[in-house]
């Protein structure tokens, strides 16, 4: 379902993190929703029920976190949100470069849509999720 505001959930491990990347989307138009990694949950099954309660439209989540990583939160996204796009971002190059090639091959479902980006790359990170809901029927 696609809310007339999308609903944006950020996952990070990273309390202030959270607060930059909500702050930058709420004023882009998204409605933010926010998980911490080892405080809201502590493992995919807590993530994927914490999802399905949350029901975002949208997921942007930290590739490198204490305890979980961006893949653990993708494969929750595709349990309890398989509608959402998830974008995988962070600071790291070497990882963007290893797991972008990925993307489009082994991570990916019919009607399932990831990117990789770097961490900080706001602009680059909206246009993939509004190019996403307004290809949606």
């Amino acid at each position: 379902m696609i809310h007339p505001t999308p609903r944006l959930l950020i996952v990070d491990d990273s309390q202030l993190d959270l607060r930059q990347w909500g702050k930058m989307f709420e004023t882009l138009g998204y409605h933010i929703q926010t998980l911490q990694a080892g405080d809201d949950f502590s493992s995919v099954e807590l993530l994927t029920e914490k999802m399905r309660t949350l029901a975002p439209d949208l997921v942007l989540t930290d590739f490198d976190m204490m305890g979980i990583n961006g893949f653990h939160v993708l494969s929750a996204a595709k349990k309890a949100v398989p509608w959402a796009p998830v974008i995988l971002h962070s600071a790291n190059p070497g990882q963007i470069a290893q797991f972008s090639g990925m993307s489009t091959k082994a991570l990916t479902t019919p009607g399932f849509f990831l990117a990789v980006m770097e961490k900080g790359h706001v602009k680059e990170i909206d246009e993939a999720f509004k190019n996403h809901l307004n290809s949606r029927p």
